[in-house]
């Protein structure tokens, strides 16, 4: 079976819960009971696409050497929804690998850490006008850019899909629509555009590829 590239934004977070902004690791809790169910749904979804690729129901036909890899950002809402979907494989009989990537951590929110997250909307209207800009010591979507771009073109992950391995990016919202906006070559300007709900999945198709999303 041909190795595919799929990314996940974690499920709902106590912090979405509670409607805060939390980009310091150590301050931000795990999912909320809701996002684990979402979650373990996520790796049912993800099994469906694994069986399709490889021309037959659940993941019973992946080839050898194509364990799924999931690189999950070091944050727990992401870990742990990386955890979720490797034991949902595992219950179907596919063995997955779960290792932490930090280039994928979420965006840093700098001043606005710890407020309600109506301010991501002010955000991202910066970043439509101008992607450097770091206004309250937001990171830049450029700097998140520049995570997305190591993940990418990493030896970690173009190693393992040269092998013909599945690969699931687990991260965050900012992180992830700019990471997509990064693959599909089109202007980090309207890297929302390719923003994805709690537990959504999305798999990439290949740069060469008419459509780079699906």
């Amino acid at each position: 079976m041909a190795g595919g590239l799929w990314v996940l934004r974690h499920g709902r977070s106590r912090a979405n819960a509670a409607g805060v902004v939390c980009s310091e690791r150590a301050a931000c809790a795990g999912l909320a009971p809701e996002g684990r169910a979402q979650a373990r749904a996520a790796g049912a979804r993800l099994l469906g696409e694994l069986g399709e690729l490889a021309g037959g129901p659940g993941g019973g036909l992946l080839g050898a050497g194509s364990t799924p890899l999931l690189l999950a950002s070091p944050f727990a809402r992401a870990q742990e929804t990386a955890e979720e979907v490797m034991l949902a494989l595992q219950a179907s009989g596919v063995p997955a690998d779960v290792e932490t990537e930090p280039a994928l951590a979420e965006r840093w929110f700098g001043e606005l850490e710890g407020s309600p997250d109506s301010v991501y909307s002010d955000v991202w209207e910066g970043d439509r006008l101008d992607p450097t800009a770091s206004a309250h010591g937001v990171e830049s979507v450029e700097s998140v850019a520049a995570r997305a771009r190591s993940v990418l073109e990493g030896p970690r992950l173009t190693s393992a899909l040269a092998a013909g391995q599945p690969c699931v990016l687990v991260a965050h919202g900012d992180a992830l629509s700019v990471l997509c906006a990064v693959h599909a070559a089109s202007p980090l300007t309207h890297h929302r555009e390719h923003g994805l709900p709690p537990a959504g999945l999305r798999r990439l198709l290949p740069a060469s590829s008419d459509s780079q999303l699906q």
